[in-house]
């Protein structure tokens, strides 16, 4: 899930259900720890209902006792925050051989806006400062390096002939706007 960002908006949430990925190899590194779960959310005009609300995420933890861990229910606040709040939980994963993983976000019985940005799961009982994957920020430098690139290349075609036409500057600033 690259950007760690999904946004969700619907005028009646029954039920929204995203398997974000499941695990099978390394599972049993969690068991018997603690894991902590954080999130930064935004919340517009958010209404929980009556049957059996929930917003948030969670790990499936699969064996002989599965369990559901993380942050949801009605622990994100309803109404309209101001900007994003950050959410932390920590749970006790049991001392069990684990079948599988999965990572899931559910939203049910409510309606509003739902923003879920910088997911982070960790072992232990402190969350840290949110930080993206290194193949985030692998994606990011070369989105850059290609962007500084076009732009050389735009620059070189551009003085070639020493006369920078409207749309060749148009493109120039063009290049720069993305730049920043």
């Amino acid at each position: 899930m690259k950007n760690h960002y999904i946004v969700i908006n619907k005028k009646d949430y029954t039920r929204t259900y995203y398997q974000l990925f499941y695990m099978m190899n390394n599972k049993n590194i969690i068991r018997n720890k603690y894991i902590t779960f954080s999130i930064d959310v935004k919340t517009t005009n958010l209404v929980y209902g009556t049957t059996n609300p929930w917003v948030g995420f969670e790990l499936y933890v699969q064996g002989n006792t599965p369990q559901w861990l993380g942050i949801g229910g009605q622990r994100i606040k309803a109404g309209t925050s101001d900007g994003f709040v950050r959410y932390v939980h920590t749970a006790k994963v049991n001392d069990m051989d684990i079948t599988g993983l999965s990572l899931q976000t559910l939203v049910r019985d409510c309606t509003g806006t739902v923003e879920l940005v910088r997911w982070q799961i960790e072992i232990g009982s402190k969350a840290s400062d949110w930080t993206p994957a290194p193949e985030d920020v692998d994606s990011n430098i070369n989105d850059v390096k290609n962007s500084l690139n076009s732009f050389q290349n735009t620059v070189n075609t551009t003085f070639k002939d020493g006369i920078i036409e409207e749309a060749e500057a148009k493109a120039i600033a063009q290049h720069l706007k993305t730049l920043d």
